[in-house]
């Protein structure tokens, strides 16, 4: 670190997951002075997964309040900024209100129109960049889908723009974005600019999207109003800082050649950090640049909302909060390695990296007369594990060395899910101090742009790991075999998952479920 800010300064981060939303106040140490957080209501009918804007900004707006508790915090917030996930597709109108709900990254509803993006043959350069997929998940592909059933509203749209973008202009009242949130929009980063033949297929234009600016820019001040409502000094600028998942990456300090990070929530981030070229571009993998080197990977549809899941369906109520996990920790522990010959098919929403598969959904395999609920909670455990295997094994199979894993989130504070993840992978994990690392790397950004960092490389040293888990070589070899089969199961039951989608279509069996958190 050096000279930058002064002492007793203070930095504020609004970080919107899938599950909750939350706001963390840091000085300029890096050291976390105050927090909290809010769950977040998903609505889940089919394919379709949606989520209030309306809900975000209240309970931003009341975190804000919470934190910023004293006139010392107030006076002294230097800047704030706003991390997101990707690919939350807000439609605002021309008094800047939502039209409709936020159709978020798991909402799967726009296949039809992924396809017909996909194999337009106006649209073939756009898709040859690896980085730009035709996939429901994307945000154009959303807008098209707008267009086609809910017309009305996208007639009257001003702005399309992510939840990020969202959260920045309900703070400054400006509609800005940064590079890797406009790639979910096809933003071509090496031309600086949108697709516009595609976007007038659509039938919008780049009036209605979000200026790109460079991280680290200084977006402008609190409106005036929220400013005055929290008593904040009219110094407090806004930094535009970017997705959740680029910003996790960075607050891993995963700096250096081979450094993984793993940030395993309700979905799970893999990404490596590389000076490499990579020898092939594979789908879903992405290269993006940041600074002088690039951040390879990519996000899954769920891990640890698989735990979640399984809570609620083998546990319930029955058991206190605070004890479930340990229960289920526990448990698994009790089985053996390979689940006594049970194996779990995780996709119970589809999947998006290291394949995407909108159809398939989860299965358990291999049930006997003997398994207890032990066997079944393990091979939740070992898929989870699998599923990031995947996701590696493609990015080395791209060019890009691998060798250690960074770990946070929530299963990183589960020992057994560590231990496991290091079986499975061959590979050491370590596991992260500081629980809010995509916090951090928004923060990281901002410090930059302070001065208080040279470069984003230098956020390092202020990254700290508690634990490492080193892999069982035994089990590894297991896992190899295990993993095979794993795949074998999943290749094989494809068509099968096929059928089972169109009968469901037509019995219409379909429900509708709000869920606390996704």
């Amino acid at each position: 670190m050096k000279n930058g800010a002064p002492e007793n300064t203070y930095y504020g981060v609004i970080n919107l997951g899938l599950r909750s939303i939350r706001v963390i106040i840091f000085n300029n140490k890096a050291e976390v002075i105050r927090k909290n957080w809010y769950p977040v209501r998903t609505v889940i009918e089919g394919d379709r997964v949606e989520q209030d804007p309306a809900e975000w900004q209240q309970l931003a707006r009341k975190l804000l309040h919470e934190v910023l508790d004293t006139q010392d915090l107030r006076s002294q917030l230097r800047a704030l900024s706003v991390t997101s996930s990707a690919c939350c597709l807000v439609a605002l109108d021309q008094n800047g209100k939502p039209l409709v709900n936020s159709y978020i990254v798991s909402d799967k509803r726009a296949v039809d129109e992924a396809q017909e993006l996909g194999e337009h043959v106006d649209f073939t350069s756009i898709f040859k960049n690896a980085n730009l997929l035709p996939s429901p998940s994307y945000m154009m592909p959303k807008i098209l889908w707008l267009k086609k059933h809910k017309r009305k509203q996208f007639d009257k749209a001003r702005f399309f723009m992510s939840s990020n973008d969202y959260l920045v202009y309900l703070l400054t009242g400006k509609v800005v974005t940064d590079p890797l949130n406009a790639e979910k929009m096809y933003f071509d980063i090496s031309n600086n600019t949108y697709p516009t033949s595609l976007l007038s297929y659509i039938g919008i234009s780049t009036r209605q999207l979000p200026k790109v600016a460079q991280f680290g820019t200084i977006i402008g001040s609190v409106v005036l109003d929220l400013r005055r409502e929290l008593g904040l000094s009219s110094k407090t600028k806004v930094i535009l800082t970017t997705y959740d998942a680029i910003c996790a990456f960075l607050g891993s300090g995963a700096l250096e050649d081979g450094e993984v990070c793993n940030v395993s929530g309700t979905v799970s981030s893999v990404r490596v950090f590389s000076r490499r070229k990579g020898k092939k571009s594979l789908a879903g993998i992405l290269s993006q640049p940041f600074e002088d080197f690039s951040i390879v990977g990519g996000s899954n549809n769920i891990d640890g909302g698989l735990l979640e899941w399984a809570k609620s369906m083998f546990y319930g109520d029955s058991y206190p909060e605070k004890y479930v996990y340990k229960i289920m920790e526990d448990e698994a522990r009790g089985s053996s390695v390979g689940s006594k010959g049970i194996f779990f098919l995780p996709y119970i929403i589809g999947e998006r990296l290291p394949f995407v598969d909108n159809v398939s959904r989860g299965m358990f395999f291999g049930l006997e007369r003997f398994h207890k609920r032990s066997d079944m909670i393990r091979s939740i455990f070992e898929a989870s594990g699998f599923m990031i295997h995947d996701i590696i094994s493609h990015i080395q199979h791209a060019g890009h060395p691998v060798r250690v894993i960074k770990m946070s989130g929530g299963l990183a504070q589960n020992r057994f899910a560590c231990h496991l993840r290091a079986d499975i992978t061959g590979m050491p994990v370590q596991v992260i101090d500081e629980v809010e690392i995509t916090s951090l790397g928004s923060l990281f950004i901002m410090l930059k742009t302070d001065g208080t960092l040279k470069n984003i490389n230098a956020a390092r040293d202020l990254v700290h790991i508690s634990e490492t888990f080193e892999p069982d070589k035994k089990n590894h070899a297991h896992y190899k075999k295990l993993y095979t089969f794993f795949k074998q199961l999943y290749h094989g039951n494809k068509e099968m998952m096929m059928q089972r989608r169109s009968l469901m279509a037509k019995l219409k069996l379909g429900e509708k479920h709000v869920l606390e958190n996704l």
